[in-house]
């Protein structure tokens, strides 16, 4: 922790793991994308890389638009329409696509080919997905729950430093 007092809590930053989670509406999963904070992928974690499982790079390890736009493009789209095909679909039948409004997804080459596609799309107001977004709301609640319930840090009582989990008082009640 850089620095800690009785009204404010500043984490120190580290390095970022970005991951796109795409989860078809009966519950099959698409290709999972990690963007990792390098120029190259890191060898001990290549044992990840499959064909459901995509292993990207970026120097800072968010996404961006032009990473959005090859993921979207090269993986996510062509598995939604090989998911369309796989539960019988015909190409008029319309998919719906929900996303957040991040300005990573500010690209016209991909509505163009959502539209080609027959692709609905539904952006979130950004910072509200974990309110509004099926796979934040349900999907990744257990996950994201584990990451919190794991992470520890400082904060200070009447002067007193307590150490708590994320997430957990120290009677045992859950924060809201």
């Amino acid at each position: 922790m850089k620095d800690s007092t009785k009204f404010s809590l500043e984490a120190t930053r580290h390095k970022n793991i970005t991951m796109l989670l795409a989860i078809a509406a009966d519950g099959e999963f698409l290709p999972v994308h990690f963007i990792f904070p390098s120029i190259n992928v890191p060898k001990d974690v290549l044992f990840l890389a499959s064909d459901k499982r995509i292993l990207n790079v970026y120097p800072s390890g968010w996404m961006t638009c032009m990473l959005f736009t090859e993921i979207m493009l090269e993986s996510i789209i062509p598995a939604m329409e090989k998911r369309r095909i796989e539960i019988g679909l015909t190409k008029k039948q319309h998919i719906l696509l929900m996303l957040d409004s991040n300005q990573s997804k500010l690209n016209h080459a991909i509505w163009r080919r959502c539209k080609q596609a027959n692709m609905d799309a539904i952006t979130f107001k950004s910072h509200t997905t974990e309110i509004c977004q099926a796979c934040d709301c349900e999907v990744l609640r257990a996950f994201k729950k584990s990451i919190h319930a794991s992470q520890h840090f400082r904060t200070y009582h009447n002067r007193r430093q307590v150490s708590e989990r994320m997430g957990e008082r120290t009677n045992g009640e859950r924060y809201c």
